[in-house]
This record gives C-alpha cells, sequence and structure tokens, in this order.
C-alpha cells in the first residue's frame, strides 16, 4: 500500500509502489522499509530509508535502477504511471519476451492437498549446536505433522497447527525464526467486521442520497 500518498490519492500507481516493494524482498531478503515497530516502518516509508545492498556486488545496477523508480514517493512520477508498457520496457527486463512469457512453461508448478502447509515450511533446517544450515529433504514430511484433525482442533484457537519446533520432527533440531513483525490475523472475524463495514456505508450513503424532508 503505497502509505506516504495514501491520504492524497490511490490509484495502479500504488500498486507499482508494492510491487518495489515486493521486488526489492525478493532480491535482498528483507522489505525495503523494514523495522521493529509499525512507527518506525511508518517513519522509514516517510523518510525513505531504504537499505540498499552493495551495487553491483549484490544487486546489479538495473535492479537498483527499477526498485528506485518503482518507490519513488510522487505518483505521478513513479515508473508505471504511464502504464505497464514503461515498466516493461526498464532494462532489467532485457531478456524477458513479453509476448511468449505466458505460454511458457513455470520452472515450479505446486501440487498440494487443500490443507497441505509444507509449501510454508524451511526446506532447511538449523542444527543448535554448530549454527549451520543443513539441507534438507524438500518437506521432510512436515504435511504429516500437520494433519487435518490437528487443523479442526486449532482452528478455534487462531487457525495454528502445531509449532514450529514440533515441526522439525527431533528433540535436538530447531528452527530459529524472526516473527517481529508478524502479527495474527483472524480472516474470519476480519470478513465479518468488513461486511458490517460495507452494509453500514450502504446504508448512509442511501440516507444521504435521500434526505427526509425538513
Amino acid at each position: 500500500m503505497d502509505l506516504y500518498y495514501l491520504s492524497l490519492t490511490t490509484g495502479k500507481t500504488a500498486d507499482w509502489w508494492s510491487v518495489g516493494v515486493i521486488l526489492f524482498e525478493v532480491l535482498v531478503g528483507i522489505p525495503p522499509f523494514n523495522a521493529e515497530t509499525p512507527q518506525q516502518i511508518f517513519e522509514n516509508i516517510i523518510n525513505r530509508d531504504i537499505p540498499w545492498p552493495n551495487v553491483p556486488d549484490e544487486i546489479s545496477y538495473e535492479a537498483y535502477d527499477l526498485i528506485n523508480k518503482l518507490l519513488t514517493e510522487n505518483p505521478v512520477q513513479r515508473l508505471g504511471a504511464t502504464g505497464a508498457g514503461e515498466v516493461k520496457q526498464h532494462h532489467f527486463f532485457k531478456d524477458i519476451n513479453w509476448d511468449t512469457l505466458a505460454r511458457q512453461k513455470a520452472m515450479f508448478v505446486p501440487s498440494a492437498e487443500p490443507q497441505d502447509t509444507s509449501y510454508f515450511m524451511s526446506r532447511y533446517i538449523w542444527n543448535p549446536e554448530d549454527e549451520n544450515v543443513h539441507g534438507g529433504s524438500d518437506f521432510d514430511d512436515l504435511t504429516d505433522t500437520c494433519s487435518s484433525s490437528s487443523f479442526t482442533t486449532q482452528e478455534e484457537d487462531g487457525d495454528e497447527c502445531g509449532s514450529i519446533a514440533e515441526l522439525a520432527n527431533g528433540p535436538n533440531l530447531a528452527v530459529k525464526y524472526s516473527f517481529s513483525n508478524f502479527s495474527f490475523k483472524n480472516l474470519s472475524q476480519l470478513a465479518s467486521i468488513n461486511y458490517d463495514l460495507v452494509q453500514k456505508n450502504a446504508k448512509e450513503s442511501t440516507e444521504a442520497a435521500n434526505p427526509s424532508a425538513p
């Protein structure tokens, strides 16, 4: 979301800003405005405080230029403001054939059951004794750990399926992750709240359009 200009304008350029954020995280590994608190994140957005990696050792000039233009504060000057064409023409995509891209076979096509959570788990584990990363199999039977029965029992308590430690399937194995910026979202409750807001706004709009006579 284009937080800086949210109060002024919203539109397709806000989506291009989001593309810049996502691309930065994909290439660098962290969000461009990441911080410990939402207030600090907001300040980083306002001040455009971005922890750029070394160019070109850690990120290419083309990638830096593309992300930098997508994260331009002014939505009118932002890359993509005049349409997707100018984004596609950026040198970062010089090897992309946009005419045949949709017909190309994907490099990876996930195949999972509706309640399979294995694609959300890390493919690597940390050994707590030597702090080294050890590659494991793609999923290491993680799907079996999160069975449909456990999914049902935990659904009312926050839609959680066991703990990360339990998924390691071993007493001496632990997975170290940082969830400092993660906050749980109850989607069913959010849907209910959104529905109530829509109903309320619709009622207010109707009343405003048909004011009662004095």
